[in-house]
């Protein structure tokens, strides 16, 4: 990124000695179990994940992190990784379970969160799958995101805008789904501009497509959205 960074000015993920934030992982972790509790919040009715129980894959700088978190919101979580000394680290330090790579996805959970590898929810892997939930941060997990993601029985998703309402300002937003790689940068740079809400919702987006989630989330928050059921308005 410091090579990168010498010919163009729009980076992240730079160290602070560039001006960057330095170490992102916190935060990405972060935003993936606020993701996954917003996903509880849809499938059980509160975003509370006290006394649920996760499967995570992968306890790289990100899975590390996000393993902190859900300890931290009371979850029982099992793990696996291909480095066993992070997997005994993982173990010693929080007292959670541990099975072997493939086992993974066969475990009797509430939550899938893979941090590690992509492709991994395929034809092979979707059966196996008990949670209701797959959340997490690996990339491209879909080894096909159309087919598996229809397969898996969840081809719509949760797309969500955090605002402040003092700053009237967009600062952060929660993706979760198939195809949602394709709204990041528009979350991006709603973010970095300072975008209002109604900036966004102000803003065209062809319908129907996937880049119209933003814009509904937008327009439920200023009170004008359009095609979202009644129950999920009313949260």
């Amino acid at each position: 990124m410091e090579v990168i960074y010498t010919e163009i000015d729009y980076l992240v993920t730079l160290p602070e000695h560039c001006g960057g934030a330095g170490d992102i992982a916190p935060a990405m972790a972060l935003g993936s179990v606020e993701a996954a509790r917003a996903c509880a919040d849809r499938v059980w009715g509160s975003p509370s994940l006290q006394g649920r129980s996760v499967a995570l894959q992968g306890l790289g700088a990100v899975g590390a992190n996000a393993l902190a978190l859900f300890i931290e919101h009371g979850t029982h979580v099992v793990v696996s990784d291909v480095d066993e000394k992070k997997v005994a680290n993982a173990v010693a330090t929080y007292g959670v379970s541990a099975v072997a790579t493939d086992d993974i996805y066969d475990q009797d959970v509430d939550i899938f969160a893979p941090y590690a590898l992509g492709g991994i929810i395929n034809p092979e892997t979707i059966p196996r799958l008990k949670a209701k939930i797959v959340a997490g941060s690996a990339n491209n997990i879909f080894a096909d995101e159309e087919r598996d993601a229809a397969t898996l029985g969840a081809p719509n998703g949760v797309a969500r805008l955090i605002v402040d309402r003092g700053q009237d300002a967009i600062v952060g937003v929660h993706l979760v789904g198939p195809l949602v790689s394709e709204l990041a940068g528009e979350a991006a740079i709603a973010v970095e501009m300072g975008a209002s809400a109604e900036d966004m919702a102000g803003t065209i987006h062809p319908h129907p497509t996937i880049s119209e989630s933003l814009h509904e989330a937008a327009l439920m928050f200023v009170g004008r959205a359009l095609h979202v059921s009644k129950d999920c308005s009313q949260r």
